[in-house]
């Protein structure tokens, strides 16, 4: 009797296990599932604000929703741009994780001898050409083509179709000289953006914001009138993160906000014509913190080369053949790169005369900055060419400070988060990822 109990008592402790574990099986498995159409149905929503340096939200006590982020999400010690530090070079980059030398849009100013077409930015016509941009594919082409519908408002390069689509809803690039109502459009818009993932019309949608970048470049970037333009799109941010909350979105919707470069003071002027004979020089792209040339022919180029390389140390720049720009500067390897590329030192700005055809941008287009803002420096050598990276949201980690990023890390963890399978790139998933939950 006392064995044919025990084993009764075995038999059922056994059955007891096995309920137990058959039940924490099925508890895991539902849980998994849940977790997993939680990350199927993930939105995410990407602000660029242009010309944001990265101290800016650190000098400022009163901006409230860049505290909370950081105190609810993620931020990053600071963000590195490509070279050169200008806009487009690094829009393109933040679409696709790649280098400029590898998506081509190798600065603001382009030349094509192909097609004798040159890229001078929006409002310019020439800017949608699709050669410029179908050297890579933007994450808002990838997502439209693997079936997440995405809406772009004001982001340079949505109106392009490539690979045979645009994005479900494009609103174009803006001239902001001719947009007076920026800030009230741009919370509008982002009502709209709300709508679309309450909806779920929409997975993807992506917004960019200028005005910090305009006062920058117009007052510089320690001026009262660009320390408000920071309290206005921090206040817009706020009310941003208000209504996720009303509309209960805060469980499936990511807020990721990127800035494309720092901001200057220039001080000294370079008169490039002091060092140089223009007739010497066939074409010349860009000004202020480097300059890309090509001379008239193989002598002209010798005397360009010889001139700014030996008082280039002593009026603040450098020049270098194409073959002798540092690897570091993945600008080297594009063939839409001109063959002399002036860099000009921290605090230095660049400026050649004002020669029609030859020359560009002509003055009627020149944005001259000396004593205001401007970037394009190699980052790595000026730490006012940084920018920010703030994320909130289900994928993100709370109240986590990220080491440093690069330009070309932001693309992975937006596939990863819309669970899409990313295009080469040239980011580092070591540098990202303890940035996301587990």
């Amino acid at each position: 009797m006392i064995i044919e109990r025990k084993r009764a008592q075995k038999v059922v402790i056994f059955v007891i296990v096995l309920v137990i574990v058959v039940a924490s099986l099925v508890f895991v498995i539902r849980q998994t599932k849940s977790m997993k159409a939680k990350r199927d149905e993930q939105k995410l929503l990407i602000i660029l604000i242009d010309g944001m340096r990265y101290d800016y939200p650190e000098r400022d006590t009163q901006l409230k929703a860049f505290q909370r982020l950081a105190r609810e999400g993620v931020k990053a010690e600071y963000l590195e741009p490509i070279y050169p530090a200008n806009s487009y070079p690094n829009w393109y980059t933040i679409l696709t994780g790649l280098y400029a030398e590898n998506h081509a849009m190798i600065d603001n100013y382009i030349y094509e001898p192909q097609l004798n077409d040159f890229f001078l930015m929006s409002p310019h016509p020439n800017t949608s050409h699709k050669h410029w941009w179908n050297k890579a594919e933007p994450i808002w082409t990838l997502a439209e083509l693997s079936g997440l519908p995405t809406s772009v408002y004001y982001w340079d390069g949505c109106q392009i179709e490539l690979n045979g689509v645009i994005p479900t809803r494009c609103l174009p690039y803006r001239p902001l000289d001719c947009w007076p109502g920026v800030d009230e459009e741009t919370e509008a818009s982002l009502d709209q953006i709300l709508d679309g993932f309450s909806s779920d019309k929409f997975r993807l949608s992506l917004l960019y914001y200028e005005p910090v970048d305009h006062m920058g470049h117009s007052y510089g970037p320690d001026s009262n009138e660009t320390l408000h333009s920071v309290r206005v799109i921090d206040g817009i941010l706020l009310r941003l993160l208000e209504n996720i909350n009303k509309r209960k979105l805060s469980d499936i919707l990511n807020v990721y906000i990127v800035s494309d470069h720092g901001m200057a003071t220039p001080t000294t002027l370079i008169r490039l014509e002091d060092h140089i004979d223009f007739n010497d020089v066939e074409l010349s792209l860009q000004q202020g913190s480097l300059c890309m040339m090509k001379a008239v022919n193989a002598d002209a180029e010798q005397r360009i080369y010889e001139k700014l390389n030996s008082s280039g140390t002593d009026i603040g720049l450098r020049i270098y053949r194409k073959n002798e720009i540092p690897d570091e500067m993945h600008i080297k390897h594009n063939r839409l790169t001109l063959p002399l590329l002036l860099v000009a030192r921290p605090g230095y700005y660049m400026l050649p005369p004002s020669i029609r055809g030859k020359v560009y941008p002509v003055y009627d287009r020149l944005y001259f900055h000396l004593g205001k803002g401007t970037y394009g420096y190699f980052a790595k050598e000026f730490d006012q060419m940084r920018g920010i990276t703030y994320a909130i949201g289900p994928a993100f980690k709370r109240g986590f400070n990220n080491i440093p990023l690069k330009q070309t890390d932001h693309y992975q963890i937006f596939c990863r988060i819309l669970g899409l399978k990313p295009k080469p790139h040239d980011g580092s998933w070591s540098r990202v990822k303890n940035m996301l939950v587990a």
